[in-house]
């Protein structure tokens, strides 16, 4: 994005986009009461109340390089997963023209920028310190969405990106000549990348991949009177059961929190096939997924992190050649 945009403080992005946000809300049936940002990170998410007191969520994406055609995938795996699997979603609402996914130019961005506006999920998130008890039913859910997805194909006209490359449907910004990173750094990149690549088309010549959610973390997670709903679809693509699994248990800190996300999933059907070593593997390509993101980012609190996130990626990395070093 250019510098106009970028160079903007987190709160002054936020008024930039709440306007950008009114101009798509008047394109739907509604009287809106109150408007007011509840995330402003990789994309940004408004609460929309219109005069009825009734409650939306709208995204506009920022960061992410989500497709029209991505979105409405999403907009279709949502549907299907809340008709055919027992899961609690939210539910795209159409605007007055018919249209599920609207896209609109933004002249501070200098971009088009692509929104979906969802019902409102009532609760709290469950966060990155849940607790067993909601891993264990995030788990249970994880499941359920895989076997309730293992057929479904998206409808003409949608397509999401196929996770077979280390960073998933993004440009690889690890590599560019424009990061400025040093040459050790970019060394270790190139190798920890064909580490992932070569497993990863490992597991895709072994077996049929399904359409995953792809971030199913505590942050996306809403619980509300002991049951749980899951949102944030943005990130969604055509994968294996073991890479959903992966993502979710790089966000856990505790040994009992991983066994209770695993005992969950396992409440409803067996655990994906993997050894460590994949597992390994696949929680280093998150980490260098999320390394990728913020070399990228526009928001200013993330650009921060850019220098300990990176010093930390890269102590993983090396821990892990370790042992491949030495043999």
């Amino acid at each position: 994005m250019p510098d106009k945009y970028s160079s903007l403080s987190s709160s002054e992005q936020i008024e930039v986009l709440k306007g950008h946000a009114l101009n798509v809300l008047g394109e739907y049936e509604m009287d809106i009461a109150s408007i007011e940002s509840i995330n402003h990170e990789y994309n940004s998410t408004y609460k929309v109340v219109n005069s009825d007191g009734e409650a939306f969520a709208l995204r506009i994406n920022v960061n992410s390089d989500r497709t029209y055609r991505n979105t409405l995938a999403e907009i279709d795996f949502v549907n299907y997963l809340r008709l055919n699997a027992e899961i609690n979603v939210p539910t795209p609402i159409e605007s007055r023209a018919g249209e599920i996914v609207l896209v609109r130019f933004n002249e501070v961005t200098n971009k088009e920028m692509t929104s979906v506006l969802y019902s409102w999920l009532d609760g709290e998130e469950i966060g990155h310190d849940a607790s067993d008890e909601n891993l264990f039913a995030l788990g249970a859910i994880m499941a359920k969405a895989h076997i309730a997805t293992a057929n479904f194909s998206l409808p003409k006209g949608s397509e999401l990106p196929i996770f077979t490359k280390p960073i998933w449907g993004s440009e690889n910004l690890l590599l560019s000549p424009s990061n400025p990173i040093a040459d050790h750094v970019r060394t270790l990149y190139i190798r920890m990348l064909e580490l992932i690549e070569g497993e990863v088309q490992r597991l895709f010549s072994q077996g049929t991949p399904q359409v995953i959610h792809a971030d199913l973390h505590g942050g996306n997670v809403m619980e509300c009177d002991g049951e749980l709903s899951i949102f944030d679809f943005d990130d969604s693509g055509i994968g294996f059961p073991i890479q959903d699994l992966a993502t979710s248990i790089y966000y856990l800190d505790s040994k009992s929190g991983i066994t209770s996300l695993k005992r969950g999933y396992e409440s409803v059907a067996p655990l994906p096939l993997h050894d460590d070593r994949l597992l390994e593997i696949l929680l280093l390509q998150r980490r260098l997924t999320l390394m990728n993101y913020l070399y990228g980012t526009t928001t200013p609190e993330h650009r921060e992190m850019v220098p300990s996130y990176q010093d930390e990626t890269i102590r993983r990395i090396e821990r892990f050649l370790e042992p491949i070093n030495r043999g």
